[in-house]
């Protein structure tokens, strides 16, 4: 099993780490810098999947690599595929993941922690075992706050300090498997859904422990419970948390809006929800279950809940999150990347990926035939997205205006299926994971600095 340090130290657990700002950041992977710009060290803030708690993932002050794009290193983790995003906390990538779990064997949870800057791990710690009678299969759930790293697992809802011992842990959990969530932390309350939540029955009962939790920060206390009633699915998706309100998403179900002081019900929409929901600009998004053969892209009022837009995006199975760049919307599925524009729904650009094992760098093209594009949330950072692709295992940057193909990492291999997990990005540097492997990928300094 990993172990810490021999010394039990692991990376600063202050809160200066967190409070460490990107804008402060290094110019190593920019155009023009010479080599030894590739051995500064790495520093930034990326707290969780979609990067905030309204999951817009497009934060304006943060900076990433211009193609060409090179390995700067890449770490093994314990496990394989099960993994959670990386976060970026000051000078520290974390990641969780599991060991087992399949075929009825004994699974393990563990929290990683890596050098940003270098990949050298410096502490891997088992979180928590699981017996086969009380195996599910693990999520990507953890967030990061100033304070604290937050984390699902089999027992519900831990907090982990900077080392990753245990602080407090919240119960969460039902009977049957749901899903995991990423909490959405604001002012000392996280906001997360039910593990392993359960349907209420036809007759409209309660929906035995699927729902909402606000959980105080401080002590692992609850604030408030929200339960739904029989519109609810047995799947709750990472809630978000913007203007004073929490909105969530429940699978194929319906989409809720709470107050986040008390959990009172604000609206509710009964549409058939496939991703999480992203909030920006007044607006709430979410993706739905195909109707008909067409998946749907629903624009929300976020203060009432009624439409703004909704429009067809396709029959390809949308990803588990929207990116919102102030201007447009970006949503992966498993044929495509794709464009929209957030204001009045039309679409801006599609981009698809050719399926050629003998190509040196993926191609995308406009063409109806793509394959995988992956299922992680694109990250956009400056004039580029960043997304993974699911057939290949590796990382591409497309233009943010246009869609065409940047550049691909040189780590890829066919059938790596390595893509669900979304891109922390922080000072000039993209962190994505494959399976078995966490990767650092940051510009070619070398090759753009002898053009």
């Amino acid at each position: 099993m990993p172990s810490s340090n021999a010394d039990g130290s692991g990376p600063d657990s202050s809160r200066r780490k967190f409070l460490t700002t990107v804008g402060a950041v290094s110019l190593a992977g920019i155009a023009g810098c010479s080599e030894t710009n590739r051995f500064t060290t790495i520093t930034g803030s990326w707290p969780t999947r979609g990067y905030d708690a309204a999951r817009t993932g497009a934060p304006e002050d943060v900076s990433g690599p211009k193609p060409p794009l090179d390995r700067r290193w890449k770490a093994a983790f314990p496990g394989d595929w099960n993994k959670t995003s990386p976060v970026v906390v000051g000078d520290t990538v974390y990641l969780g993941t599991m060991v087992g779990g399949l075929s009825g064997e004994v699974a393990e949870t563990f929290l990683s922690a890596y050098d940003a800057s270098t990949g050298e791990k410096h502490w891997s710690r088992s979180i928590e075992r699981y017996t086969p009678e009380q195996n599910r299969r693990y999520g990507d759930s953890l967030t990061a706050t100033e304070d604290a790293l937050y984390l699902q697992t089999f027992r519900g809802l831990r907090a982990l300090d900077f080392d990753g011992r245990e602080q407090w842990v919240f119960e969460n959990t039902g009977p049957d498997f749901g899903g995991t969530c990423h909490p959405a932390v604001v002012d000392g309350v996280a906001y997360t859904g039910a593990y392993g939540s359960t349907t209420g029955d036809d007759e409209g009962e309660s929906a035995g422990s699927a729902g909402v939790f606000a959980v105080d920060t401080e002590d692992g206390s609850s604030v408030w419970r929200f339960t739904p009633e029989k519109y609810v699915s047995d799947r709750t998706f990472s809630p978000t948390a913007a203007d004073g309100m929490v909105f969530v998403s429940f699978w194929q179900s319906a989409v809720v809006a709470l107050d986040a002081t008390d959990g009172s019900v604000l609206w509710k929409r009964e549409i058939p929800a496939d991703t999480p929901v992203t909030v920006r600009n007044g607006v709430a998004f979410v993706a739905t279950d195909a109707e008909s053969d067409d998946y749907r892209l629903y624009a929300l009022d976020a203060t009432t809940g009624e439409t703004v837009w909704n429009r067809a995006i396709g029959g390809a199975w949308p990803s588990r999150g929207i990116s919102h760049d102030g201007d447009a919307l970006y949503l992966s599925s498993d044929r495509y990347l794709l464009s929209i524009d957030a204001e009045t729904g039309d679409e801006r650009w599609r981009a698809f990926r050719e399926a050629s094992d003998s190509a040196s760098k993926i191609d995308w093209i406009d063409d109806e035939h793509g394959l995988i594009a992956g299922l992680g949330i694109p990250v956009v950072v400056g004039d580029i997205v960043y997304t993974g692709d699911g057939e290949y295992g590796t990382l591409v940057a497309l233009d943010r205006e246009t869609g065409t193909l940047l550049d691909a990492a040189p780590e890829r291999r066919s059938g790596a299926s390595g893509s669900e997990c979304s891109p922390a990005v922080a000072d000039g540097v993209v962190y994505y994971t494959t399976p078995h492997w966490l990767h650092a990928v940051d510009a070619n300094t070398v090759e753009f600095w002898r053009r």
